[in-house]
């Protein structure tokens, strides 16, 4: 058979490369007229050499082999059978396939073959002459990043004319690397035009999808500017650890995803091992909200509402929608008010309910979150009857494991109750005072009159603890200039009036500490030097008890604007019942946190063991698996944990310098570079007045050089960053919103807050002086001749 480049269907027997030009034929590609000669119609072309090559036009013509191990999906031989470009004669076309079919046995291939022991797929070469292209420029593309194993990642290589050159590795090309899932790319090509790119980037992304697997192509652009297809073949050595590998499912193609308001409980990229345990919790608990309110039936297994990407977490607007369907009061402009601060104008994807349904369901969202006590007391009596039995072997330790996941679970869903409850009420707080869904910056800053002081805030009792002991330090005139950090723990402990207090601290809040939903992260009672700088910064400040004034319905009253009585009356009502559901909101939190730390120290006993087994190098390595890996892995069922751990730890540096724009229509995709914002505005959280220097807080080794006054620039805070409250003058956040745990502490300290400015951490630099001032229009404000 000698298969021709018009034919309507894909040809069989025609070796690697000629079956990729038959698929992209198939598919409709623009591919150069060739032919395929079969290996059993090598001779047949020899006898009549010119009848066959009468069908093409006169163009000179590439003589390429095509082996039938060639371009497989195991291995590519590329480049061990031999092909000429630019054959022009008769005898020159004859001589190439000839050639062609002499290599085929060449000590190349047979060495080849005995280096990848292939003895299931037959001998033989089919050869393709095809014509030529005269290009202005031509490449090779990957629909993945085949060196880093980057899935989201297109790679494009291209030269100026033809690209053997390319191939042949003589040439530096032009290198491309385009993130597949940015919808709006910006192309920085000195040779191709941005028609042509976004051509091979959908046909990449069609021939995917169609063979099943990623591929690399060749292409050329003629002098006319077409692109032709000049071969397609599968990418045979991609590892299947790669950044997307945890990556959820889109529920529509333009799902609307944010990273707004979720930095405080899922902060940076999270662990394997925490997104199947801790990812999966919290998805649980809003699951099991929107089907106790009747929006859906049953808990899913696929998430819905909290998603992965580069193992960094999202809310799906998409999915919150969903409720506005099944709810008469929740609508969609409030929940993107209340995550982002600003309308999306998205739409939910079911459809709306009857008036009835929506009535009945609104019942039992009221009664739903009228159980935020009962459920909070529930989950504290789990904390106090939950046990790690002792002794276990490393299977049974597993099981026991495993069979408290439902409790962590139900422990995030009694928690999701007390923040679903802060939310809402927060809600219709701030509506009756704005007038409306839509927040003002007054209307915040009224909001935050009503929400200081509040009792019950685990963050700031927290601080106030951090105080109690140093001023007992203090009290023993000890020389800290003198003192190493790990002597000055040593002091703690042997002091029994400080150790009490020390002790009373770990036992309150020694389960918390930064990014605590990540299991890999060391709480305080497991690392408690990290708050020792801390002690020492507010024994240098002498400043050992909270300034915290008790709260004035009555002066919080008075900074209302004008309404009527009703109005005011509403106001005093909900003010009294959103306080209380931050409090509860706080300290659910505190719970079930405290809940997952026995699943952590769990793990941490079982990696001990596994080490012990030799299961694993190290104790950190559980982190890298995912829960029920860690079960095949002790059942001897996995296969090479050893790479799938190392090549997951080598992800973490990547991920760790990932950034993400707040709102994504379709799937995420890393940012190149931190986008700046021109104003200096965000949303005003905690009222005041400061000017202090600035301090950009990335790490906590940022943290640590914090120095009374200073105001903090960060990403976002959770629990883990209490302890600092205690000694900055401001702080400011890229992250955030009203109730996120920096705004409740802040306004607990008076301390001046702003949440939810974007690239606040690239707008300013260490050491510059500014002035919050959360009166003035301009609320940040740079002082003159304070530059660094």
């Amino acid at each position: 058979m000698i298969y021709r480049f018009d034919s309507k269907e894909e040809g069989t027997n025609l070796g690697g490369k000629g079956k990729g030009l038959s698929i992209l034929n198939f598919l409709g590609f623009s591919v150069p007229d060739f032919m395929v000669i079969t290996p059993s119609s090598i001779e047949k072309f020899l006898n009549e050499p010119l009848k066959y090559i009468e069908w093409m036009s006169p163009k000179p013509k590439a003589i390429r082999s095509s082996g039938m191990k060639e371009d497989g999906e195991e291995y590519s031989y590329a480049g061990q059978y031999e092909s000429f470009l630019n054959q022009k004669t008769e005898d020159e076309i004859v001589k190439a396939v000839r050639d062609c079919v002499a290599s085929a046995g060449s000590n190349r291939i047979k060495k080849y073959d005995d280096g990848r022991k292939q003895i299931d797929l037959p001998d033989g070469i089919a050869v393709i002459i095809q014509d030529m292209v005269d290009a202005k420029y031509a490449g090779v593309a990957f629909s993945v990043d085949p060196v880093n194993h980057r899935r989201d990642i297109i790679c494009i290589n291209l030269v100026e004319g033809l690209a053997d050159k390319l191939v042949d590795g003589k040439i530096e090309p032009e290198s491309l690397f385009i993130n597949k899932y940015d919808t709006d790319p910006i192309f920085e090509s000195q040779i191709a035009s941005p028609e042509i790119l976004t051509e091979l980037m959908s046909g990449l992304e069609k021939l995917e999808n169609e063979i099943g697997k990623p591929v690399d192509i060749e292409w050329a652009v003629d002098q006319n500017d077409q692109l032709f297809w000049l071969q397609v073949r599968p990418i045979t050595t991609l590892s299947k650890i790669h950044p997307n590998e945890l990556d959820s499912k889109l529920a529509i193609e333009n799902e609307i995803l944010t990273r707004a308001n979720i930095g405080e409980m899922m902060p940076g990229h999270l662990s394997p091992l925490s997104i199947s345990t801790f990812g999966k919790a919290i998805e649980y608990g809003i699951q099991e909200f929107y089907m106790e309110c009747g929006v859906q039936k049953k808990i899913l297994k696929e998430h819905v509402y909290i998603k992965y990407f580069y193992n960094h977490g999202f809310i799906s607007m998409t999915g919150l929608y969903k409720i506005a369907d099944a709810i008469i009061l929740p609508k969609n402009l409030y929940i993107e008010y209340s995550i982002l601060g600003r309308p999306l104008g998205g739409k939910s994807m079911d459809p709306k309910r009857s008036l009835l349904v929506q009535l009945n369901n609104q019942r039992k969202q009221f009664s739903y979150l009228g159980k935020a006590k009962k459920r909070l007391e529930i989950l504290r009596n789990l904390n106090t009857s939950i046990h790690q039995p002792k002794n276990l072997e490393k299977k049974d330790l597993y099981e026991w494991i495993d069979s408290q996941l439902h409790n962590l679970n139900k422990a995030y869903s009694y928690h999701y109750c007390s923040s679903a409850k802060s939310g809402s009420q927060y809600s219709a707080f701030i509506s009756v005072i704005s007038g409306g869904p839509i927040p003002t910056p007054e209307s915040n800053a009224i909001a935050s009159h009503f929400l200081k002081n509040i009792d019950g805030i685990v963050g700031a009792d927290s601080i106030q603890q951090l105080k109690n002991i140093a001023k007992s330090i203090d009290s023993q005139n000890l020389n800290l200039e003198e003192m190493t950090d790990e002597k000055l723990l040593e002091e703690i402990r042997s002091n029994s009036k400080t150790n009490k207090v020390y002790r009373q601290f770990l036992e309150d809040h020694g389960h918390r500490c930064v990014r605590e939903g990540e299991l890999k992260e060391k709480d305080w009672s497991q690392e408690p030097i990290k708050l020792i700088r801390i002690i020492r910064n507010i024994v240098k400040s002498q400043e050992f008890d909270s300034s915290t004034e008790v709260f004035d319905i009555k002066d919080a009253m008075n900074n209302l604007p004008k309404m009527n009585v009703i109005k005011k009356v509403i106001v005093k009502k909900l003010a009294k019942s959103t306080r209380e559901a931050i409090a509860l909101r706080e300290m659910s939190k505190s719970a079930a946190i405290k809940f997952q730390q026995k699943i952590k120290f769990a793990y941490i006993e079982l990696s001990e063991l596994l080490v012990q087994n030799a299961l694993l190098n190290t104790k950190e390595d559980i982190f890298y698996l995912k829960h029920k890996e860690i079960g095949q892995l002790i059942k001897g069922k996995m296969k090479d944990s050893f790479g799938h751990i190392q090549e997951r730890k080598n992800l973490d540096a990547i991920f760790s310098k990932m950034s993400f724009q707040e709102v994504y229509f379709g799937h995420p995709f890393p940012l190149k570079n931190q986008i700046q914002q021109k104003d200096n505005k965000g949303t005003i959280v905690s009222q005041g007045k400061v000017q202090g220097k600035v301090k950009v807080v990335r790490t906590l080794d940022d943290a640590d050089k914090l120095v009374k006054g200073d105001i903090m620039i960060c990403e976002y805070t959770d629990i883990g960053w209490s302890p600092y409250f205690a000694i900055i003058g401001g702080i400011i956040t890229e992250i955030g919103s009203p109730l996120s745990h920096g705004a409740v502490v802040a306004r607990e300290y008076g301390i001046p807050a702003i949440v939810n400015m974007k690239g606040a951490m690239n707008k300013f630099e260490d050491h510059q002086e500014i002035r919050i001032d959360t009166t003035h229009q301009d609320v940040v404000q740079l002082v003159k001749n304070s530059n660094v």
